[in-house]
């Protein structure tokens, strides 16, 4: 009986370490897919306005904001992890006036500086692998999530977001798409 036993454990054993070790062949295809960073390629507010100040509506908003192409998206993928670290670097806008409070309507005096901001989340993939499913423990209103963030067909991720964004007409409410193209997977 003790020699029955004795191989019965030997093959638990066996059979955990053999499918108990086994890596997780999704998670290194998605690390190859998606671990990585990724600069603009557009960036598309749903209507025309006029960020830059120079009389011109535009939706393409990398005419509008100059310095957006130093925005960037990090996804990071960690071996053996199901939850994943999300990370947009976003100008968002900046006010030089003399009370130091942002403007309510527009003024040609105050003046607009950008500077990258990032909203960080974990998050997970959705079951058909088309859109990452963002989560926050604690909600910034400052830095807010996206309403979306979709995974396209040859792997650049279009990123869908709200934003009040300061116009020569004063605040503007817009819905944002933009879309990133990955460029290293280096970090």
């Amino acid at each position: 009986m003790n020699r029955f036993l004795g191989l019965k454990c030997k093959v638990v054993v066996l059979i955990f370490l053999l499918t108990g070790c086994k890596k997780d062949d999704s998670t290194d295809e998605i690390q190859k897919t998606l671990n990585g960073k990724y600069s603009i390629l557009s960036a598309t507010a749903d209507k025309k306005i006029d960020v830059n100040f120079d009389g011109v509506e535009s939706s393409d908003l990398l005419k509008e904001i100059a310095t957006l192409k130093e925005s960037f998206l990090e996804l990071i993928i960690r071996d053996n992890d199901q939850s994943y670290v999300f990370s947009q670097f976003w100008q968002n806008q900046y006010f030089n006036t003399s009370d130091e409070n942002i403007p309510i309507a527009y003024d040609p005096k105050v003046l607009v500086n950008y500077m990258n901001q990032a909203t960080v989340s974990s998050f997970t993939i959705n079951p058909d692998g088309s859109k990452l499913l963002l989560d926050r423990k604690v909600s910034d209103a400052s830095f807010p999530l996206p309403e979306s963030v979709a995974i396209l067909k040859n792997q650049d991720v279009k990123i869908t977001m709200a934003r009040s964004l300061y116009t020569s007409s004063g605040w503007q409410k817009t819905s944002v798409i933009v879309v990133y193209h990955k460029f290293s997977s280096d970090f």
